[in-house]
């Protein structure tokens, strides 16, 4: 570890929330082969300020653990650095590497409302694609074809979530497609 920083965490889930980036030495002496990783604190789902369910709470008695479960079943690529860990045996961390390609959307020539609606469109799709694309084989080693997903614990999750969601609306398709619509808006 060359360096740590603590700074106010970017981010929608912990805005404002302290975090800490790290530079790691790389393979050579080049800065180009340095790292830089993240971690922040792990925040509980929002989902259980809604839902109280003390079987899922037994899956997931680290919350970073859960979100780097999450990562794994929803992006088709993940980086090798993600994983999670505890600060001082009582704060639950999320870590990854802070990605060298992001870029942010030139927003210059979104000026009237029929632009904003269709960029929001296309935002959405992109976004509902990225975070179904893969929750079927997450667990496949052979997708990210790198051995480091063997130290993640999948068998954590009982069984596919797309599985549970079937069992759940019980052949009612058009209702819950409506109840998604619904809560989205």
């Amino acid at each position: 570890v060359k360096d740590i920083v603590s700074r106010q965490s970017p981010g929608i889930g912990s805005a404002g929330a302290i975090s800490y980036n790290l530079l790691i030495q790389g393979k050579t002496q080049a800065l180009e082969s340095d790292v830089v990783i993240f971690m922040k604190p792990a925040r509980k789902s929002a989902v259980t300020t809604v839902i109280n369910n003390p079987v899922l709470d037994q899956y997931f008695k680290h919350d970073g653990l859960r979100t780097v479960l999450c990562a794994y079943a929803m992006h088709t690529v993940t980086s090798r650095w993600l994983g999670y860990t505890t600060l001082n045996n009582q704060i639950p961390l999320f870590v990854n590497d802070v990605a060298a390609h992001s870029q942010n959307l030139d927003w210059t020539n979104i000026n009237d409302f029929e632009d904003i609606c269709q960029t929001a469109e296309y935002l959405g799709k992109a976004m509902a694609k990225i975070h179904c694309i893969d929750d079927v084989d997450s667990n496949d080693k052979g997708k990210n074809e790198q051995e480091y997903t063997d130290l993640i614990p999948f068998g954590t999750i009982p069984r596919h979530s797309q599985i549970t969601i079937r069992d759940a609306i019980d052949g009612n398709d058009e209702e819950f497609i409506k109840d998604i619509v619904l809560f989205a808006m």
